[in-house]
């Protein structure tokens, strides 16, 4: 496992070598897996094609893309992996007998439709697994942020007990750690005069989706989105 940067480490780090950065929520990542059964998302295949561009980006030497995941995030992702693959396997499945049972019916007045449109059952778990595996190699390929600094921690605090977004309905004390960390480390890489672009992507609009937060992101030079393929828009491909 990746052992975790400090906010001082992970700004050095990027500051030596430039490039856009992308700070990533657990919910983002997590709906990767679910690609295949979200509307309101980017289609599968580009989903699937920018997340292993990603990677691969952030593989290269030096990186093009910096990918950034609080320590919490990753144990976030690791603690719900296995349920969301489950999840994912079983409405997949139910979807499967939908479409059996649709295709069945067309079948007595538009016979062979079974020939046009056959979803195969068989593959299911493969896919669920495959998906899993790309969540893993984003993961992997993020330096990992240590989420334990002093002065993070109280401002997050502060934030949570006054009900500030992202704690504005309820306290949540580890979104509101996550977000300081990053403001912390864009605050710093942008002290040491890196210009690159930054984007904070999350699904969690319900908590994130607010004007001051996207004023909070604004005052160190990054951006909000919701997907990894909006990120890529953004950032630009590598």
């Amino acid at each position: 496992m990746t052992p975790a940067a400090t906010v001082a480490l992970a700004a050095r780090r990027i500051s030596q070598a430039p490039a856009p950065v992308a700070l990533l929520d657990a919910c983002a990542l997590l709906d990767v897996l679910r690609v295949a059964l979200l509307r309101d998302k980017p289609p599968p295949s580009t989903v699937v094609a920018d997340a292993r561009r990603f990677t691969n980006a952030a593989h290269c030497e030096p990186p093009q893309v910096w990918l950034i995941i609080t320590e919490t995030a990753r144990h976030e992702i690791s603690e719900h992996l296995n349920g969301v693959e489950r999840e994912t396997l079983a409405d997949l499945t139910k979807l499967d007998g939908h479409v059996s049972r649709v295709l069945d019916a067309l079948d007595l007045f538009f016979p062979n439709t079974r020939l046009f449109w056959n979803l195969p059952g068989q593959h299911l778990p493969q896919l669920a697994t495959e998906l899993r595996k790309l969540v893993e190699d984003v993961v992997s390929a993020s330096v990992v942020l240590a989420d334990d600094d002093a002065t993070c921690i109280e401002c997050a605090r502060i934030r949570s007990t006054i009900k500030h977004p992202p704690a504005h309905k309820k306290e949540s004390r580890k979104d509101c750690e996550m977000f300081e960390h990053y403001l912390a480390l864009l605050r710093a890489i942008r002290r040491s005069g890196c210009t690159s672009r930054a984007v904070f992507v999350t699904s969690n609009s319900v908590d994130f989706d607010h004007a001051v937060i996207r004023d909070e992101l604004q005052h160190v030079g990054a951006e909000m989105v919701a997907t990894l393929t909006h990120a890529h828009g953004l950032l630009g491909r590598p």
